[in-house]
């Protein structure tokens, strides 16, 4: 039997999958305050920050894999009551770049010692959003050929996520606005980040 890892803050759970082995971190924070621990997070006000509302762009070159992951979350807010999200390609370029780094460093800490918060100013998107958090899966074991396709591996990370307390709680937050995201797999591991805004 195969174990499938889960890390939210300190807590490990253990899940069995045929297999395969994702683990998964998640983080919160705002653009104003710092960090913020996920219990704590619904205290916070809009008060409390002070950056501009993102304005509404076109997202271009959505991926197969992207597109997929919005779907899945987009049906599980709605069937909770939530939002819908929306495709923003400023996220798209923040999963990009937190994607590499995962795997060099699987954290919500970067390679270079800095918060994963630092890649929005990096990136010149410091300013557009209020709120963000991620999750980020990795695992080792999938097969393409043999496990399925695309949207099997979505699924499977999906319900990776929704399985997690800490991750579904992120996906469901009902400030979310907005999502992006990223996928990288190699020929031994599977890596994705789940990026959301407001």
């Amino acid at each position: 039997m195969a174990f499938l890892s889960i890390f939210v803050a300190s807590a490990l759970m253990m899940t069995g999958f045929a297999g395969i082995y994702p683990t998964l971190a998640l983080a919160e924070e705002s653009a104003i305050t710092g960090a913020v621990p996920a219990e704590n997070t619904e205290a916070m006000t809009a008060e409390s920050t002070n950056a501009p509302a993102p304005s509404n762009t076109e997202t271009p070159g959505i991926d197969e894999y992207n597109r997929l992951m919005l779907e899945k979350i987009n049906a599980y807010r709605v069937a909770n009551g939530l939002c819908a999200l929306e495709m923003r390609s400023e996220l798209l370029d923040v999963g990009n770049g937190r994607v590499v780094e995962i795997v060099t460093s699987f954290s919500h800490t970067r390679p270079n010692g800095k918060s994963f918060k630092t890649i929005y100013q990096e990136l010149g998107h410091g300013n557009i959003f209020r709120r963000f958090g991620e999750n980020i899966f990795w695992c080792n074991g999938w097969d393409f050929d043999t496990e399925g396709d695309a949207n099997a591996y979505v699924e499977f990370i999906f319900q990776s996520y929704v399985g997690s307390p800490g991750h579904n709680a992120n996906m469901l937050k009902p400030h979310w606005k907005y999502y992006g995201g990223a996928f990288l797999t190699d020929r031994d591991n599977c890596f994705n980040i789940q990026v959301f805004a407001s």
